[in-house]
Formats: C-alpha cells, structure tokens, sequence
C-alpha cells in the first residue's frame, strides 16, 4: 500500500488507499518507512478524514465495508446494490445519531410496502452484526433499535413475508421440459436434479467432480447457505434415486459437474416457464417441490434435513403440508406400507 518515490536528496512517502492518497516527505529514507508503517497502522485502526483520522465508522462506511469485505466473497448470489443505495441515502450517518427516532423515520423514507421495508431493515442489520462480530470498532444501540422495530411492528409498518409454498406439478415440469430446444446447457437434466438433490441453482452451479463420491453415491457441496454460518459450512448429501445418473451423463469439460452461470439457469427456466405459458413459479420453486416429495416418500424430518441442509427442523415443517382428517388414516408410516 506504501511506496517511497526518490525526488533529489529528498523522499517522498506515498499511502494510497480507498481512492485517497497521503503524502509526506523526508530526508532520509528510514523516516519515510516509519512513516508509511505508522500510517498503515492507524489505517488498519481508524478511518481518514480531510479533517484527519477518527475512530468511528458512519453507518455508510460499514454498509460499503461490508458490501465489499463480506458479501461479495459469499460463494451464492446476493443483492450487493442494495447496500449501496442504503450507503448513499445514510452517508454521514454516525452510530450514535441511531436512535428509536432515527429508525422509524428512516423505514417511514421508504415508500414500500412492509414485507419490503422489513427486508430493508435487515439488509442494515446484517451489515451492523457483521461490524460487531468482525471487531470493526462499532457499538450498536441495539436496545433503541428493538424498541423502534416493535413500534413499527404495531402500526404496520414492517411486517415478515410469508414463505413462499408453490408447489411444482409433474404436468407443469413436463410442460416446461417440452419447451426446451437448442439450448446448450443441459436445462432438462438440471431441473430433475434440483427435484431429487433439493439443491439451490447456486449450488448445483458450484459442485465439483472432485467432490463426487460414486462409491458412497453422496455429493460434497462446499460452503452451503447457512443463515448462521456464512462460509466453510461444507455439507455432503446422498444422491437419492437417479441423481447420480444424471451426473454421470453430464461431459466432463470442467472442474465444476454444471458448469454454467446460476443466473443463467434461472433465467432459462423462467423464458422456457413463459413459454410454456405457466405464472408464478421459479427455479427456487424446485426446491421446495424436491422437499415436499420426500415428505410424501415417508422420510422423516431428521431424513430430509440430511439432504436438504436445514440446520433447524422447525423450518421443514412448513414443507410437510399435513392436514388434520388425513390423520384418521393412522400414522404416516402405516399409510405409506
């Protein structure tokens, strides 16, 4: 980050970092060195200022801080310009001027509905947890923070959206498949493996041959979504029924099984969905339908979770879509025999 530029007798130290440059210069070339390492060090502590150095980042600050440093080397796709927009429209913003006021009359700036704007607030909490747990030098008044969200809960204004529950019909899939020509990327075999694997596009798009194992027919997935641990939660699933066919038959042309853009994926199904004039359903609809399937085999909670990664049962419950008359019919596991 330093660099020292000769000028005549003199030295000239040169810092350079987010978009700024320092300068100063010396006559001798070790007090340019100490000076650049002196420097870096109250970078790596404190933020710079035209007036100086300081010990506080601005809400800004931690929002592009965590855009940068964390977010974008997630190995799934997230909204990176979101924390952007909220940088530009909190530039300034210090922690302390956080406040029970400040929050409600930041949520009532956005003209969104609730579901959004509690999408919103998150989006700025993860980036103030994040500062806290990477030791960024940051105190959150997290107590003005409660109060403000369960006022805002009350009158309205941030409300939790519900979980999405399409499920996806063997004729809808079918119909989609049919749709499907001249295409390069092996859409047809895809959309069966996120059904049997209930992998995301992200992580289909991500495993390797290298973490294939054949023998034990399971399937390393490297750093699997996780609302707790955001990286190195590897995770291995079985290749249930024809899962690791569909591997097998796919060209072995790069490290990854589908070497394909997640993105791309989702955009093709969704052109092919259109055309095969079906609303409402996309790629992350798969695995929900793969998850729901194997409630319908007979697979328990604890069995499901191993394929689809759930860390927190509760959260498959949803998937199981059991209705209270269909309990006359005695427990599941009779009816499936």
């Amino acid at each position: 980050m330093g660099t020292i530029v000769k000028r005549g007798t003199k030295h000239r130290a040169v810092v350079r970092f987010a978009g700024k440059t320092l300068t100063k210069t010396f006559d001798k070339v070790r007090d340019a060195d100490a000076w650049i390492a002196a420097t870096e060090t109250d970078i790596r502590k404190a933020v710079f200022t035209p007036e100086g150095f300081r010990n506080e980042l601005t809400l800004s600050e931690i929002l592009v801080k965590h855009r940068n440093e964390v977010l974008a080397l997630r190995p799934y796709k997230v909204n990176l310009q979101a924390s952007l927009m909220f940088a530009r429209q909190f530039e300034g913003v210090t922690l302390s001027q956080m406040t029970h006021a400040w929050w409600v009359k930041a949520v009532s700036s956005w003209a969104v509905k609730p579901v959004s704007a509690q999408r919103y607030v998150l989006n700025i909490v993860s980036a103030l947890r994040a500062a806290e747990d990477l030791q960024w030098g940051v105190k959150v008044d997290w107590a003005s923070y409660d109060a403000a969200m369960a006022a805002m809960k009350r009158q309205g204004k941030l409300t939790e959206g519900k979980p999405r529950d399409r499920r996806v019909s063997d004729e809808e899939i079918a119909a989609i498949k049919a749709q499907i020509t001249d295409l390069i990327l092996p859409l047809a075999d895809i959309i069966d493996f996120a059904l049997l694997t209930t992998m995301r596009v992200g992580e289909i798009a991500r495993i390797t041959w290298a973490d294939l194992d054949q023998r034990r027919k399971m399937q390393m997935i490297r750093d699997r979504k996780d609302p707790k641990r955001k990286a190195g939660n590897d995770h291995e699933i079985p290749l249930l029924a024809g899962a690791l066919d569909i591997i097998k038959r796919q060209p072995r042309t790069d490290a990854r099984i589908f070497p394909w853009n997640a993105e791309s994926i989702g955009k093709a199904f969704a052109f092919m969905a259109k055309l095969a004039r079906i609303k409402g359903v996309h790629f992350h609809d798969l695995r929900h339908e793969g998850i729901t399937r194997l409630f319908e085999q007979g697979f328990a909670i604890d069995e499901v979770a191993l394929v689809s990664g759930h860390t927190q049962w509760d959260t498959l419950r949803r998937y199981t879509h059991i209705k209270g008359e269909s309990l006359h019919q005695g427990p599941r596991q009779r009816r499936a025999a």
